[in-house]
């Protein structure tokens, strides 16, 4: 399975069921994968934290799940089954968090996530669409920086510590290979940071074809 399947995948279970409102985006899909595990049962209230969702919304999504042969939901929560792992194991190969992170210069709002993605170094322009991308999504806004050797930020500056050394160490500290996108959203609680930020990339790298 190659990456671009898997979102594919995980779009098809946001898209689905047209005729009813949807309270969760891509985001949420794409974090819950993230979240889950195919050993260690979750239980929804500690999902729908992780999500930042009601109650009715978490439902919602775990039955399009367990639809789609992705998760297992029984008494003692939800895990993944064997379609789910797949798509974790692609996505973690390419992205690596949420992680909170504590930010000086960069810092946009209360909570600040962090997202490692490997081999996707941006434009300026991209850095734009991502930003654009979070604010759609409920967040305050969101910053693309490329690890080149030193923490660079499309369009402001190519060596962050310039700036803020505070900032470079807090993202040096998510190991960034050479070439990786070190992507920042920002929101007033961690959990709309956190799903903001997965719906941009969700759509950057789906429009990239990865």
């Amino acid at each position: 399975m190659k990456l671009s399947e898997a979102l594919r995948i995980l779009e098809a279970v946001a898209e689905q069921d047209p005729e009813r409102p949807r309270s969760f985006h891509n985001g949420h899909v794409m974090l819950s994968i993230m979240a889950l595990d195919p050993e260690s049962p979750m239980s929804r209230d500690e999902l729908q934290d992780r999500l930042g969702l009601g109650g009715g919304a978490v439902r919602s999504l775990i039955t399009r799940l367990v639809m789609n042969h992705l998760l297992v939901a029984s008494p003692s929560g939800t895990r993944l089954k064997g379609l789910g792992s797949k798509v974790k194991s692609e996505l973690s190969k390419r992205v690596v968090g949420p992680t909170d992170v504590k930010l000086d210069y960069l810092r946009l709002d209360a909570s600040n996530t962090a997202y490692l993605v490997r081999e996707a170094a941006v434009s300026a322009a991209e850095s734009i669409a991502l930003r654009d991308s979070v604010v759609r999504y409920g967040g305050t806004g969101g910053t693309a920086c490329i690890s080149k050797g030193e923490v660079a930020v499309p369009g402001v500056t190519e060596n962050l510590e310039e700036i803020s050394r505070t900032d470079a160490d807090a993202l040096r500290k998510l190991k960034p290979a050479y070439g990786d996108l070190i992507f920042i959203s920002s929101a007033p609680s961690r959990a709309v940071a956190a799903s903001s930020g997965a719906a941009a990339l969700f759509e950057f790298l789906l429009h990239r074809g990865v």
